[in-house]
């Protein structure tokens, strides 16, 4: 006499089988993340890219982002350091964007690489509609003694390696 084999319901194997695809791309995900954007690219990279590095003042086009760096102002506060950007950015294209400080990061003369600090930035997750401007400071805290700046702006989402960056020269800016 043959044993009852049981079956499996196809809902459940389907389900369990998303689960492990979606872990597999989350790995992946994190994988790209350690390896990609801003942290890999250090002064000497940047240096060699001279199409996207502009000077403080001028405008580079980034997607459909019109972005420059207007000002850069030093400031301490006690024994902290902060680089303050004022940062001008125009959406070029024909739908609203979202604007956000974590599309800034700074590359020192070490290559080290410092995040926005959101708290003190004006720019944090703001919707610009088409053809208009927002205007606002991107501040971050650095060392007293680090300098040789670079501001790298990209994409205000996960990237995944290959997202395209512009780079402000702030290295002769320090007053």
């Amino acid at each position: 006499m043959d044993s009852p084999t049981r079956e499996v319901p196809k809902k459940k194997l389907l389900l369990v089988l998303g689960a492990f695809i979606a872990f597999i791309a989350l790995l992946v995900v994190i994988t790209k993340m350690s390896d990609s954007g801003v942290s890999s690219s250090g002064v000497a990279q940047v240096e060699q890219q001279e199409n996207n590095v502009y000077e403080i003042g001028e405008t580079a086009e980034l997607g459909n982002f019109a972005i420059s760096i207007d000002h850069i102002t030093y400031k301490i506060e006690g024994s902290n350091h902060f680089l303050e950007l004022n940062a001008s950015v125009k959406n070029t294209g024909d739908k609203a964007q979202r604007v956000s400080s974590n599309m800034f990061a700074l590359i020192d003369d070490m290559d080290k690489n410092y995040q926005a600090d959101i708290g003190k930035s004006d720019i944090t997750k703001l919707t610009v509609n088409p053809g208009i401007t927002q205007k606002g400071k991107v501040v971050f805290e650095v060392p007293k003694d680090v300098s040789g700046f670079f501001v790298a702006v990209g994409p205000d989402s996960l990237d995944l390696g290959g997202a395209d960056y512009v780079y402000f020269d702030a290295r002769s800016d320090r007053k």
